[in-house]
C-alpha cells in the first residue's frame, strides 16, 4: 500500500477474489491489538467477500451501495472477473456524483458510531451491523453465482441451478485428493467452500459420472437423459467459473471416464 500509495488491496487465491484489506483493517485488526504484522496472515485481517458492482452500472448505483452498506470501496466486475476497484474519492474526483450524495455516504458511516462518542475514542463495533453486511455480501455473491450457472446451463430456476451445481461439484471434489479438493473449493463462493471441504476425503473411486447423473436425476426429479445433459452443462459452467490452472489440475486426477465433465462449451478443452 505504501509503495503504490493506495488505501486498499484485493486479496485473491488462484485468481479468485477472497477479500479486501484496507489501511483501516490493518490498523484496527492488527496494529491496534498489538499484533506483529509480519506474523499475522492477511486472511485474518481482511474483509471477506467484499461488496461488488457491475462495470455497466452507473456512479449513482455505486454511491447508493456505499451509502446502504456504509463502505467507501466497491470491487468492479465485468464478464471476465475483476475489472478494478472504485472508491468514493474516485467518484468525487470524477464529478459524476453530487456533493449531497457524498455527504450521505459519509453520514451513513458516521451514524454507525456510538452516540456521544468522545473525541479520539475508538468506534464501537456493532456486531449486528457487521453480520448484516456479511450476510448481504454472501447473498449478493450467491445471486451472482446462481445467475452465471443459470446462464450457462439454461436452467430457469436459481435453486435448481445451485442444486445441480452442488451435486456435480461435490462428486468431482470426492474424486480428488483432499488438497486438490480444497484448492477447487477455494475458488467457489463460501457456502460451497464449506460444503465441499467437508467432503474432501477422497479420492473416492466409488464416484463416477453415472453416479453423479443419478444424483442429479433424484435431486431435481428429472429423467436420466436430462440429468446427463445437466451434468455436462454444469461441468462446462465449472470450466468458466474456475481458473484454467485449477481445471487442468483436476482433470489430471480424474479418471478418463469423468474428464468429459470438464469440457468447456463449444468443444473439448486442450489439456
Amino acid at each position: 500500500m505504501a509503495h503504490q500509495r493506495v488505501g486498499a488491496v484485493l486479496v485473491g487465491r488462484r485468481k479468485r477474489l477472497m477479500g479486501i484489506a484496507t489501511d483501516r483493517d490493518l490498523t484496527s485488526r492488527c496494529l491496534a491489538r498489538g499484533l506483529d504484522p509480519r506474523r499475522v496472515a492477511l486472511a485474518d485481517v481482511m474483509t471477506p467477500e467484499p461488496l461488488t458492482v457491475d462495470v455497466g452500472r452507473g456512479a449513482a448505483d455505486a454511491v447508493a451501495l456505499m451509502q446502504t452498506w456504509r463502505v467507501r470501496r466497491l470491487v468492479v466486475l465485468d464478464k471476465k472477473g475483476i475489472a478494478g476497484l472504485v472508491t468514493l474519492d474516485d467518484l468525487v474526483l470524477s464529478s459524476d456524483v453530487e456533493l449531497d450524495q457524498v455527504r450521505a455516504v459519509v453520514s451513513a458511516q458516521v451514524a454507525a458510531a456510538a452516540p456521544g462518542r468522545a473525541a479520539g475514542a475508538a468506534l464501537a463495533v456493532d456486531p449486528q451491523r457487521s453480520n448484516r453486511r456479511r450476510e448481504a455480501r454472501r447473498q449478493q455473491t450467491m445471486r451472482r453465482f446462481a445467475g452465471r450457472v443459470m446462464a450457462i446451463t439454461g436452467l430457469a430456476d436459481a435453486q435448481q441451478a445451485l442444486a445441480a451445481f452442488e451435486v456435480v461439484a461435490s462428486g468431482l471434489a470426492q474424486r480428488l485428493t483432499p488438497r486438490e479438493a480444497e484448492d477447487f473449493a477455494a475458488q467457489l463462493p463460501r457456502d460451497f467452500r464449506r460444503y465441499l471441504t467437508a467432503r474432501a476425503g477422497g479420492p473416492d473411486r466409488g464416484v463416477s459420472r453415472r453416479s453423479i447423473e443419478t444424483a442429479i436425476a433424484l435431486r431435481l426429479d428429472v429423467s436420466a437423459a436430462r440429468a446427463a445433459e445437466l451434468a455436462s452443462a454444469v461441468g462446462s459452467a465449472i470450466t468458466e467459473l474456475v481458473s484454467p490452472g485449477e481445471i487442468a489440475d483436476m482433470v489430471g486426477q480424474l479418471p478418463r471416464s469423468m474428464r468429459g465433465l470438464l469440457e468447456p462449451r463449444g468443444g473439448p478443452a486442450a489439456h
